[in-house]
């Protein structure tokens, strides 16, 4: 179903824009990046999404109602089976081969299936995944963009295991299995795959960034944020690993923020504010371009953008939202020669179309 153009919000974009960074009538950023679109609800619309992946042109959602997936030209989703399950976190190794972190309310102890009929069929496939802690769950995967055979998985403790033949066998390499800090996203960069980040908050509540750049060899504590926080995710310039964003979000006002660094993480400073992050990506149209969403202090479904990185940004909001929405997961992709965002909330799958 589409629903109307945004109404009125593009006359006010540039205010917004001043409030959020301070931009001058000179400034040539709004000119050069057009954000007009519409907002569409999908068929997707009734469970949590979790996690967003695209791999080869076939969309994939982890949901509290299971693993899905769609054509992105269809806008029609399957199911891959595991409907009891709540998957927060999945990989998709081959069209058909695909491990999964299930999570299933009757308390079973699996914690991780592997399909390689796309859904048909699920075999467990923990493994040796969490030592011997039994209820151990992947919160997050992340794969090698060079190296189809490398996965890294973080658990809910801080746990982050490697694994080097596609999930037969996990080392852990950072933190442990029954560990105190919470984790809350693991990202492989895309763009040089030796560098890995995770992230959360630390049992006393304080942000928590790790990097490594040597493919999960060694870790720097990278001290991202002096407060109580959470960091839920962060995205890296195309091709220079040094210049991060981080989104985070609070209990305070001041927490939820992205922060930049452009010395691989060595110092960072405030770019925007208002804002509780919990998710970026890379425009398909244009690397350069970075979104980010996750909770607004209306509860609104939105997203910001930015074409410098981070330096600028503008927000774009459905004026039709729910309210209580939270966007916990994005992803841009190309359809028909128009992008398309969709993203992940806590009341199902929506896209944003852009008209150019």
């Amino acid at each position: 179903m589409r629903v109307p153009k945004l109404r009125a919000w593009f006359p006010s974009l540039c205010f917004i824009f001043f409030s959020l960074s301070g931009c001058s009538s000179t400034d040539t950023h709004l000119s050069r990046l057009d954000l007009e679109g519409t907002f569409n609800t999908t068929s997707l619309e009734n469970p949590v999404v979790h996690k967003l992946k695209l791999k080869n042109n076939v969309l994939y959602s982890g949901t509290d109602s299971g693993l899905f997936q769609s054509d992105i030209e269809s806008n029609s989703w399957n199911s891959l089976g595991v409907p009891s399950a709540q998957v927060r976190a999945f990989a998709v190794l081959e069209h058909q081969e695909i491990l999964a972190a299930l999570n299933f309310d009757d308390g079973d102890s699996l914690t991780i299936g592997r399909t390689t009929t796309s859904g048909k069929d699920w075999i467990p496939y923990r493994n040796n995944y969490g030592g011997d802690k039994s209820r151990s769950i992947p919160t997050s995967f992340g794969q090698s963009s060079e190296n189809n055979t490398i996965l890294y998985a973080a658990g809910s403790l801080f746990s982050i295991a490697k694994s080097t033949d596609k999930g037969k066998s996990w080392k852990l390499i950072l933190g442990n299995w029954d560990g105190f800090n919470s984790v809350f996203f693991l990202k492989v960069n895309s763009y040089n795959p030796n560098y890995i980040y995770t992230g959360g908050t630390a049992a006393t509540f304080q942000a928590l960034l790790y990097q490594s750049s040597n493919s999960g060899d060694s870790w720097q504590n990278l001290s991202v944020f002096d407060g109580e926080a959470n960091v839920y995710d962060v995205v890296v310039y195309p091709n220079q690993s040094n210049i991060i964003l981080a989104g985070l979000t609070g209990s305070i006002k001041s927490a939820n923020i992205i922060r930049k660094s452009t010395d691989g993480g060595q110092s960072w400073q405030t770019v925007l504010e208002d804002i509780g992050v919990r998710t970026f990506t890379h425009s398909a149209r244009n690397p350069e371009i970075v979104y980010a969403s996750g909770l607004n202090d209306k509860g609104t479904l939105f997203f910001a953008a930015s074409n410098d990185f981070g330096d600028t940004w503008q927000r774009v909001e459905w004026a039709d939202s729910p309210t209580g929405v939270r966007v916990n997961d994005m992803v841009s992709v190309m359809e028909d020669g128009h992008e398309v965002l969709y993203l992940g909330t806590n009341m199902g799958l929506y896209s944003y179309t852009f008209e150019e």
